[in-house]
């Protein structure tokens, strides 16, 4: 028989494991007025596509520099100017390679270059302010209207959907991740809706995020969160652009103690049919996507 220590012994063994187990853990973006986040984004696309049966690839990348100023902090909602910083795009496919900077001066000769050159000139210099709450969602966002006609007036602006609006631009910031009320033990997985008309037609759903607990990276102490995308497109009839598969999943690495997200990583595979010429072709796009905090 065990004695009355062992099992006084045992019962707290118990009590400290359960508690482990159910540890709730609060997130939250924690601001003060002042700091200065400089965020990079890099996002790496691979289109292919089977055009009367023979196989075309295009490669593009994406660099853009993002700030966050911090004002006023109230109730925990702080006043904060976005400036995008130095942008560029590169596009290698089957007329050759095209590279272009925000910072340079010299226009590309030919027609791609120009219009990517054009895309980065315009969002390198974007500057706005929001609101945003501890769990990071974006209010109030107030965009310049000469901003706002400069995105619509880019080439192929006005086809693509929400991307270059003002509705787009917040959730760019948020980076697609809002945080939950609650507090959240190990497994806790919660949704965030998503809207956003896309240039083939509007997409809709959720976003199922999932708590994977702490983990230990470059010596600091970060809190695991897993992305799943659950959404479904409403195809537009009159777009020759048409959806037949999307899936995706990604992972956020959040410093709950510093109050800030430190890195996302997305990865997204689409698979669409495009009517061109009287001409039914198959595209495939993978892309990868990450924020970091620099």
């Amino acid at each position: 028989m065990k004695s009355w220590k062992e099992m006084a012994l045992a019962a707290v063994a118990l009590v400290v494991c359960a508690g482990q187990i159910n540890a709730q853990t609060t997130l939250r973006f924690k601001f003060k007025e002042g700091d200065k986040l400089q965020y990079q984004l890099e996002q790496k696309m691979k289109m292919a596509m089977n055009v009367a049966g023979k196989e075309f690839g295009i490669d593009m990348t994406q660099h853009m520099d993002m700030g966050w100023i911090v004002g006023k902090v109230e109730d925990g909602v702080a006043q904060i100017t976005i400036k995008f910083g130095k942008a560029k795009m590169a596009m290698d496919g089957p007329t050759g390679k095209v590279e272009v900077d925000s910072t340079s001066t010299e226009e590309p000769n030919d027609l791609i270059g120009k219009t990517l050159h054009q895309v980065v000139k315009t969002i390198g210099g974007l500057e706005f302010d929001c609101k945003m709450d501890a769990t990071g969602e974006v209010k109030d966002a107030k965009i310049p209207a000469k901003a706002l006609e400069a995105l619509k007036n880019l080439p192929g602006g006005d086809q693509m959907g929400d991307l270059f609006s003002e509705e787009g631009l917040k959730k760019m910031i948020q980076g697609g991740m809002i945080l939950p009320k609650e507090a959240v033990a190990k497994g806790k997985t919660w949704n965030q809706k998503v809207s956003m008309k896309m240039p083939f037609g509007k997409m809709t759903g959720d976003i199922e995020f999932t708590y994977e607990g702490p983990i230990e990276k470059g010596g600091k102490h970060l809190e695991k969160i897993a992305m799943k995308p659950q959404v479904r497109i409403d195809a537009d009839p009159a777009s020759p652009i048409k959806l037949k598969s999307q899936e995706g999943k990604g992972v956020a690495l959040f410093d709950n103690e510093a109050g800030r997200l430190l890195e996302m990583t997305s990865d997204q595979v689409m698979e669409m049919s495009i009517e061109a010429n009287g001409m039914n072709l198959n595209q495939r796009i993978t892309q990868k996507t990450i924020v970091r905090l620099k």
